[in-house]
């Protein structure tokens, strides 16, 4: 009776950490719904959580006493040096951006978060981005004025959305119940992307839909519902065309659309490359520094852009080529575990999706300075709970 209460009272201790993580995951769908940013408030808390609890699987201090790999070893080193030279760089080049500095060291913890996570907190995490990504996409198509009047950026707002999209699609067709539940959040979800101006989330969860849904049924030799969804489709397709394409026409996301594929010479991001390319020989070795894009490159925002919208761009001129080292060993070292991994566990491919989801994102768009949540994923991803070498099977 007590060992049970006490297994009880474990797993409800777990499942809040989850939470807390996953309303971190969530925090710009809470910024835009609550006006508040509370993403500091909950970092701290997750760390506190994780530094009391008696699991020592979850423990972040057990950590030290953990026998790391060749692979664990140099990215420790990487990162302490890396931690430092950001440290140096912040107070060499006079810019005093410690607020920067602070988001930077904040990513090998958020790396070391994911790694020490285990199930009951990763199944509570992925609860959690659903509920809150419902509860934004309805505000979105309910109440999109209030949405908007928050300040924050319509990318930041469809990042939580598009993620809830691409989890609840994958539960739906590799779980056997409650798929009513995920198949509403999903559509919820792709509605109220037709409203936010965010192209490439909604490129990403549309061409995920259809890799997912194919796959999914592949693995599962699930033919005859292939090909029962394909005539549906053309059904519905044929019969409802004229109505899809009025909604679509009237939608936030037609005009963004519309300039991607009839106006691409002259989108932004050229001049944003073309840019960050003429100053490369100013920081090719050791980078500007903390802050020192924004303000050398992109002229402390007197133009239009402020970042090179690419992880590795941006990583290169902040730090040079340590920079560089840095974040390709992290992401490759993720990349690299994903294609040794055999796992097809729901909930591992949910990792999966939450880690291509970020990493594609950074790749086109955000600061390295928002990247916290793509540092956790890489984390989640090299965590030992999901790992089933080839030779296993």
């Amino acid at each position: 009776m007590n060992l049970g209460l006490k297994l009880n009272v474990t797993n409800l201790y777990l499942g809040i950490i989850g939470a807390f993580i996953g309303l971190m995951i969530m925090n710009n769908s809470l910024r835009t719904m609550l006006y508040v940013n509370p993403m500091y408030f909950l970092f701290s808390v997750v760390v506190f959580g994780m530094l009391c609890t008696k699991n020592k699987d979850v423990n972040i201090f057990s950590l030290i006493r953990v026998h790391l790999n060749k692979i664990d070893v140099f990215l420790l080193i990487v990162t302490v040096v890396l931690c430092l030279f950001a440290i140096f760089s912040t107070l060499i080049n006079e810019l005093f951006e410690f607020t920067k500095l602070v988001e930077i060291l904040i990513l090998p913890i958020l790396y070391v978060i994911g790694r020490k996570i285990n199930k009951r907190i990763w199944q509570a995490i992925c609860f959690t981005i659903l509920i809150i990504g419902t509860l934004s996409a309805v505000t979105v198509i309910t109440q999109r004025s209030y949405i908007y009047s928050s300040g924050v950026n319509y990318l930041l707002i469809s990042l939580g959305i598009g993620l809830s999209a691409c989890v609840s699609l994958l539960f739906f067709n590799t779980k056997q119940t409650n798929k009513f539940l995920y198949l509403m959040v999903y559509l919820i979800c792709v509605v109220s992307l037709l409203s936010v101006q965010s192209r490439f989330v909604f490129l990403f969860v549309v061409s995920y839909s259809l890799i997912c849904y194919l796959a999914c049924n592949f693995l599962l030799k699930k033919y005859l519902n292939l090909l029962f969804a394909l005539l549906v489709f053309l059904i519905l397709s044929a019969y409802f065309l004229d109505f899809i394409v009025n909604i679509y026409n009237n939608s936030q996301i037609f005009n963004r659309m519309s300039s991607l594929f009839f106006n691409f010479n002259n989108e932004p991001r050229f001049e944003t490359y073309q840019l960050y390319f003429e100053h490369i020989s100013e920081f090719h070795i050791t980078g500007y520094g903390t802050g020192g894009t924004f303000n050398y490159v992109y002229k402390a925002g007197v133009l239009r852009d402020t970042y090179p919208h690419n992880l590795f761009l941006e990583f290169y001129s902040e730090f040079g080529l340590l920079g560089i080292l840095f974040s390709g060993s992290i992401m490759l070292t993720s990349i690299y575990r994903i294609l040794t991994n055999r796992c097809l566990d729901s909930y591992y491919l949910a990792a999966v999706t939450f880690f291509i989801f970020y990493f594609s994102n950074f790749m086109k768009s955000f600061s390295i300075y928002d990247s916290s949540i793509l540092f956790l994923a890489c984390g989640i991803i090299s965590n030992k709970i999901f790992i089933k070498k080839r030779h296993h099977l």
